[in-house]
């Protein structure tokens, strides 16, 4: 009886591999997130699960308390995921500097109950406040947006990194935002073309046809209609006490670097900061010039 039940077991878990690895094989993009996380997990980063619901993703175990580490916190834009960090992740662990930090990348919710860039800066604060005391919030593009909103309403951000960052009223109706309103395959195509300096083709139109059906079922066009006047940093980024450094990428086509100077002149005392040869997205196509770029900005005073 007992050998039958093991061998019934044994059956079960043999066809439970060989389906997952035949739904894998025909999903591309599942493939490559299964490629990406282990390659994130042999360079030492590790997936976790916070109390407030969201996921992702951390390496570094340095002590908060010391002058030498401190509490990075990665927020992603639309449509993109922690996963999207990879690269910068990686990249920061082959720095002594970057070892010594403590790095968080975060899972932005998917369709979430309440869709206001504020309430899902509540919810990022509660997910990072168990992990350290103190923080540096960094954010490209939407997750720009919602990472100047956690650093205006909460003290515990010390810092605030705005990476093409989106929030003002008049990047509702960029480049960008129009992509994630009905998402086709060709103008995803479109965006990928935009959003780096040197487009990448590694992409099939399968891989793509997934990508967009998984846009669409996640809400984002739900998401952005949801932002208002009062979600807009026009006005309250204009109080910001804060350090704030801005980067964007020198031929970003999805929101231009016009954008970052004029959050220059509503943020006192920021810092504006443009890599050459990037585009929209730095953490992917420029993983070490980013990297570099934080290391230099982490050791100016706060004020």
């Amino acid at each position: 009886m007992q050998k039958r039940a093991l061998k019934n077991l044994s059956a079960l878990s043999l066809a439970l591999i060989l389906g997952f690895g035949g739904y894998a094989l025909l999903n591309p993009l599942l493939l490559r997130d299964l490629k990406h996380s282990a390659e994130l997990w042999l360079g030492g980063v590790r997936p976790i699960w916070s109390s407030a619901g969201l996921s992702g993703y951390k390496v570094g175990s340095c002590n908060p308390a010391t002058m030498q580490c401190q509490c990075f916190a990665l927020i992603h834009g639309l449509g993109d995921q922690a996963l999207g960090w990879r690269k910068f992740l990686l990249d920061t662990q082959k720095t002594d500097w970057g070892q010594k930090q403590k790095w968080v990348a975060l899972n932005m919710p998917l369709n979430p109950k309440n869709p206001s860039v504020r309430a899902i800066a509540r919810q990022v604060e509660e997910a990072l406040k168990p992990l350290c005391t103190k923080w540096t919030v960094v954010g490209n593009s939407f997750g720009g947006w919602i990472g100047a909103w956690t650093a205006i309403q909460y003290d515990d951000v010390h810092r605030l990194v705005l990476i093409g960052s989106a929030g003002l009223k008049q990047t509702r109706t960029d480049t960008g935002a129009s992509y994630f309103s009905s998402p086709t395959v060709a103008s995803l195509k479109d965006f990928l073309n935009k959003a780096y300096a040197h487009p990448r083709n590694d992409l099939s139109d399968q891989t793509l046809a997934i990508v967009v059906e998984k846009m669409k079922s996640t809400g984002l066009k739900s998401l952005m209609e949801s932002q208002t006047s009062d979600d807009d940093l026009d006005h309250a980024i204009r109080n910001l006490k804060k350090p704030v450094t801005l980067i964007w990428g020198e031929k970003d086509q999805i929101i231009s670097p016009k954008t970052g100077k004029l959050f220059q002149k509503l943020i006192p005392r920021s810092k504006y900061i443009e890599i050459s040869d990037c585009g929209h997205l730095p953490q992917k196509e420029c993983p070490h010039d980013l990297t570099l770029i934080l290391e230099q900005q982490s050791s100016s005073p706060l004020h």
